[in-house]
């Protein structure tokens, strides 16, 4: 399975569950200037009237940056939202596949703002890595001469995300230090995938067990905990998006009761639930997914059906995963 399948994987299960940086766009959203509420939602607003109204934020670093792109899997801008709402937007040279445009699919930022992503080339996929001055790094190809589908980097450069081989079923979690690729399988099944990686390198990811994804933590070449959602006394298939350096893990989990099911998974092990239905309805969602969290809890993802070219946009809740246990 090459990129273009795995994005287009990617794609729908998050819908459901030197590149050449432009100027800022000098737009900002409508509540950047007020002082943000802790636990209240902020709808960001896409700040190119001429993409399709798409923003599928992804990440959001310690510094209050938010990343992600603008625009669907054929035509992507890649944005970088700085702490005062503010908007740079840029691309990877090149056509796009179903496209004659240039196109980029930023995943994650880390402190020093170092963004990862991909862009899907109609001849080879690309995964990058972004400087903060705008100057980029191919990424080097993963086992079995792949292209990596980068999700998340820390602070010293690692990078973890996921690959798979054209001649395998399933996909395989990484860890990219160095230049040199490890790969994190978790044993006994098919499919592990990577989602965040923090400052200390504590990644957590999900891997898929009897058709049910259960989230897992790993550290320096071990699985050190593995975790299911339980709701009404039951498992839930649990999906982990992204940890901070408290431990913080946040991702979604499948709900018969709540759209937009959340938890926050304390390092301890504790587990709270967020109702993401009831806080995004004040500014016109009814359910999302959480993408990105932040030392300060902050948290971020976006709401809208995700289906075809549909409205979606971005949010941004302020300390919304509360303190660390």
């Amino acid at each position: 399975m090459n990129l273009d399948k795995i994005m287009r994987g990617l794609w729908i299960v998050l819908a459901t569950i030197q590149i050449a940086s432009l100027p800022a766009q000098g737009q900002s959203d409508a509540n950047a200037s007020q002082a943000p509420t802790s636990g209240v939602a902020i709808k960001l607003f896409d700040p190119n009237p001429h993409a399709p109204n798409q923003m599928l934020t992804q990440d959001i670093n310690n510094v209050g940056e938010i990343v992600g792109y603008l625009g669907n899997e054929h035509n992507g801008h890649g944005f970088l939202r700085s702490n005062r709402g503010q908007y740079t937007e840029f691309f990877f040279p090149g056509t796009c596949f179903f496209s004659d445009q240039p196109c980029s699919y930023p995943t994650g930022v880390n402190d020093r703002g170092e963004i990862i992503g991909t862009t899907r080339f109609a001849i080879e996929p690309q995964a990058f890595l972004r400087e903060k001055d705008g100057s980029v790094t191919t990424l080097p190809a993963s086992p079995g001469n792949s292209v990596p589908s980068p999700v998340s980097i820390n602070n010293q450069g690692e990078i973890v995300g996921t690959y798979s081989r054209s001649n395998e079923p399933g996909m395989h979690g990484f860890l990219l230090r160095g230049g040199e690729y490890t790969t994190i399988d978790f044993p006994g099944t098919a499919s592990t995938m990577c989602t965040g990686i923090n400052n200390s390198g504590l990644i957590t990811g999900f891997y898929y067990e009897n058709g049910a994804p259960h989230g897992f933590l790993w550290l320096r070449g071990n699985f050190i905990a593995t975790f299911q959602v339980f709701e009404s006394g039951s498992a839930r298939a649990t999906t982990p998006q992204a940890i901070n350096d408290a431990g913080q893990v946040v991702g979604g989990y499948a709900s018969s009761v709540r759209a937009g099911a959340t938890f926050v998974r304390n390092l301890d092990g504790t587990i709270k639930i967020i109702d993401l239905g009831a806080l995004l309805q004040p500014i016109g969602g009814s359910g999302g997914i959480v993408t990105g969290i932040n030392n300060q809890g902050d948290l971020v993802g976006r709401f809208g059906s995700g289906a075809g070219f549909s409205p979606i946009f971005g949010f941004l809740i302020p300390r919304g995963a509360g303190a660390p246990r």
